[in-house]
């Protein structure tokens, strides 16, 4: 597959730059788009069947932003509109309308040489054949060397009917991978640890996973605490989204802002959050940072 399948992440500038320098090619695992008009019903449907399409079709990744040659080649990096609109817009569509949902899907925005660019990472998927459901529609497809089109109702059916032992090959060679991410994370990790326990109020930003982050929260309570009576809730995705909240709507910023002080029968709730206005510009708008702690009093 191209690029192994690493995440995003791990994909360096250059490597994207020459998908257009060398003009290469769509293939099962590549898929290039111009932009996405969340308006327009036909245009999410398509964006909808390229998704599912590289899930259903062993993964692979989608750009957003490079324009093809009309016979899928990439030509050009062009401008694919409001970076952050797409990526919301793609991963709210993918969210409400395929079915089960693509575990590990990555939407990411990146700029490069001063093209704007949304990265989606579809992974290899132990849960095909997964189903849009659109407008009364329903759709299985899949990607084939040639592009991606409807599955035939065989191949569904081999889907939903696949042997026992490949799933569990699949979820084995997703826990690997997912083992050697923390393996090569723990110098990060500590690096992580060591920004909180600064008072950094951005650290949480640079955490990579919902697991890396919660691990780390659990053991910042446990110093914070010592030993008196006290409990600590928290819920983090397993994928961090950088605009899981829309922190442009006015009544989120104010929540961030006037976090409420406590609640009755004696629970108190504190906060620490950094101001969306003034974050430094590499964070980008609407990257915060929140901790949220409850002890009882």
């Amino acid at each position: 597959m191209i690029f192994d399948g690493r995440p995003i992440d791990q994909i360096s500038d250059t490597e994207i730059r020459v998908l257009v320098e060398e003009h290469v090619a769509e293939r099962r695992n590549l898929e290039f788009k111009l932009s996405v008009n969340h308006r327009d019903a036909g245009d999410r449907l398509e964006t909808l069947l390229d998704v599912s399409s590289l899930a259903n079709g062993g993964g692979g990744y989608l750009f957003i932003g490079i324009r093809d040659d009309g016979n899928g080649r990439a030509q050009v990096f062009a401008d694919p509109g409001d970076t952050g609109r797409i990526s919301r817009s793609v991963r709210d569509l993918c969210s409400e309308h395929i079915e089960p949902r693509i575990d590990g899907l990555e939407i990411q925005e990146r700029r490069l040489d001063g093209h704007a660019l949304v990265m989606i990472r579809v992974p290899v998927s132990a849960r095909t054949p997964h189903m849009v459901t659109f407008q009364e529609g329903t759709y299985f497809w899949s990607r084939y060397e040639d592009g991606k089109r409807a599955m035939t109702y065989a191949e569904v059916h081999a889907a939903f009917t696949e042997d026992l032992l490949n799933r569990r090959l699949s979820g084995i060679e997703q826990t690997l991978g997912r083992m050697g991410q923390t393996a090569a994370s723990g110098q990060q990790r500590e690096e992580l640890v060591r920004l909180i326990r600064s008072g950094d109020a951005l650290a949480r930003l640079a955490a990579r996973s919902g697991d890396e982050l919660s691990r780390v929260n659990a053991d910042s309570v446990r110093e914070m605490i010592d030993r008196g009576p006290a409990f600590y809730l928290s819920a983090t995705p397993q994928v961090l989204a950088r605009r899981g909240v829309d922190v442009d709507r006015q009544e989120v910023r104010t929540l961030f802002q006037r976090a409420p002080d406590s609640r009755q029968q004696g629970w108190i709730v504190t906060n620490r959050y950094a101001d969306m206005k003034d974050l430094p510009k590499e964070f980008g708008t609407g990257d915060t940072a929140s901790t949220w702690g409850a002890s009882n009093s």
